[in-house]
């Protein structure tokens, strides 16, 4: 599996079945590098299947590390204004996160 592709793939945001095929690759591939991109989506991708997914494919491989958790609408909507104005609303998104 070539690594270039393997992590264009994980930082595609145009479909989510492309990750997802990705991720049946890297459950069964036994390059080291195929668990910290596992790794990477589990943590970092905006689709909670696909974090899921990428979590059981990790359990799969040996790594044990907790479950994916969901984000709530309200942490979601905050991330998304404070990307829009900057850093304008990232200390009220600091402190509203404890709550969601």
């Amino acid at each position: 599996m070539d690594d270039m592709s393997a992590q264009q793939r994980a930082r595609d945001k145009t479909d989510f079945r492309v990750r997802l095929a990705l991720i049946e690759e890297l459950r069964d591939a036994p390059e080291p590098e195929s668990v910290a991109l596992l790794t990477w989506i589990m943590k970092n991708d905006f689709v909670f299947n696909v974090r899921t997914a990428a979590w059981r494919a990790l359990a799969h491989k040996g790594v044990d590390c907790p479950p994916p958790r969901e984000k709530s609408r309200v942490r979601l909507c905050l991330e998304r204004a404070a990307r829009k104005t900057g850093r304008g609303l990232q200390k009220l998104y600091d402190w509203l996160w404890v709550f969601t």
